[in-house]
């Protein structure tokens, strides 16, 4: 039997790793070595979450600092796509930094001596990456990690010192901490962690995200509904672009204790339940349960349920049984079978708001057997408020990320959800999905 990298056993290796810091070279006066620690920041991106800035907090002061004074790389875990089984790995890259410069008590810039510095850093696909995805129980987690941050010589009143940091964030922040966490325990003993925003001014909208499979909740890691948010980027719903153009809304996110399509409350979260087959889940009425609550609780008067992948199974699940108790659907790239889901299913919804998102090239979930046959059955049944974005593929739209030949970066034609994020989902009278999301928000 292959024996493959944990995670707990990478914490470990990573605590044995540490890197020697630059030498300094003969000098009259010895030079010091600063230690300290560093607070990382971790940003939401299209494509996931990235590590883009770390503050750092030395124990003597330096007197300037710039960003070709430092060298960073960073220590974490992998999947090894490329080789056989897909084993994790440790792997160790030296970090593109951008800027670098002291830092006041607010953190702000400063010309001052300082014994705090920021480092803001370039991520990408394949650069900063705050999370592993193990591939053999299909989930997101945050990756062990590790910064090496050493500097060239430098001066601390006056005298000759380097910096030399070898260790694990002392903190993490991220571009999600305007949600709060709680948790709900519903009348079926289910037990949920989620994340919530509340809108500056009153509102009568919520908004509700229902994540992914590789978003769930991670029993040996332990819950983190920072996760969802970050790994799908369903963050955007909190920023000032989505609330200015719903007109405010509260947002729900939970996170599944497995994943949406389990139709069995699996406690071993490896045990995977991806049939496809059946429009059931474990999950689907102490969820509806979770969603009515929090709506009393708020005062909302609309619920706009939005999901992907295994998400937008549920979103299609909730509409399919409690038809009368939302007000309108955001489905991307869900995977709800379309021989699973009746006549009289099809019958239930037609008449109910619906946005779906989907891309043509999408090789995790095919929407011929998903999306693409449940929108033409549908259409077939008449459907009133129907609406629909399907590209032929998912790509880099902000002009960040370019491929060898300098064409757009090209996602896995799953990701989808990008699209949604971005408001860059317009379906063919050219109404967006966050468009539809105001109407209905009304």
């Amino acid at each position: 039997m292959k024996k493959y990298l944990t995670l707990a056993c990478a914490l470990t290796l990573l605590a044995g790793c540490a890197q020697s810091a630059r030498q300094p070279q003969a000098e009259e006066e010895p030079a010091a070595v600063l230690t300290g620690t560093y607070t990382r920041f971790v940003q939401g991106d299209d494509w996931g979450a990235g590590v883009s800035r770390i503050d750092v907090t030395l124990d003597s002061k330096l007197d300037s600092l710039s960003a070709d004074d430092l060298t960073v790389k960073e220590t974490r875990v992998s999947a090894d796509w490329g080789a056989e089984g897909m084993p994790l790995t440790l792997v160790t890259n030296e970090r593109t930094i951008t800027d670098a410069y002291l830092t006041d008590s607010q953190g702000n810039k400063t010309s001052n001596a300082s014994a705090t510095f920021a480092v803001e850093l370039y991520i990408s696909p394949s650069e900063g990456n705050a999370f592993t995805y193990e591939p053999h129980i299909t989930r997101n987690e945050w990756s062990p990690y590790k910064l090496d941050i050493t500097s060239a010589a430098l001066t601390s009143e006056g005298k000759p010192v380097y910096v030399s940091i070898s260790a694990a964030p002392s903190d993490t922040k991220t571009s999600v901490d305007e949600f709060a966490m709680d948790t709900y325990t519903a009348s079926d003993g289910t037990e949920y962690d989620y994340a919530y925003y509340e809108p500056k001014n009153e509102s009568k909208t919520l908004v509700v995200w229902l994540h992914g499979g590789g978003e769930g909740h991670v029993r040996e890691a332990g819950t983190d509904p920072r996760i969802p948010l970050l790994g799908n980027e369903a963050g955007n719903l909190a920023k000032e672009d989505f609330q200015n153009a719903v007109g405010g809304a509260y947002v729900l996110s939970p996170q599944c204790p497995s994943y949406w399509m389990d139709s069995e409350g699996h406690d071993n979260i490896a045990v995977q339940d991806y049939t496809l087959s059946t429009n059931v889940s474990y999950y689907t009425e102490s969820l509806h349960e979770l969603i009515m609550n929090y709506k009393e609780k708020v005062g909302a008067e609309k619920v706009i349920l939005t999901g992907c992948s295994n998400g937008g199974y549920m979103t299609f699940l909730q509409a399919i049984n409690y038809p009368d108790d939302y007000d309108a659907y955001v489905m991307i790239c869900e995977s709800l079978k379309a021989e699973s889901i009746s006549d009289a299913d099809i019958e239930r919804v037609k008449d109910l708001p619906m946005f779906f998102i989907w891309s043509k090239n999408d090789t995790m979930v095919n929407p011929d057997d998903c999306s693409k046959t449940n929108v033409e059955r549908l259409q077939a049944a008449g459907a009133s408020d129907l609406h629909v974005f399907n590209p032929d593929s998912v790509t880099d739209t902000s002009g960040r990320f370019k491929d060898e030949n300098g064409n757009a970066h090209e996602y896995a034609g799953h990701w989808s959800w990008i699209y949604f994020d971005n408001n860059e989902a317009v379906d063919e009278n050219g109404l967006s999905a966050w468009e539809f999301i105001a109407q209905n928000a009304q």
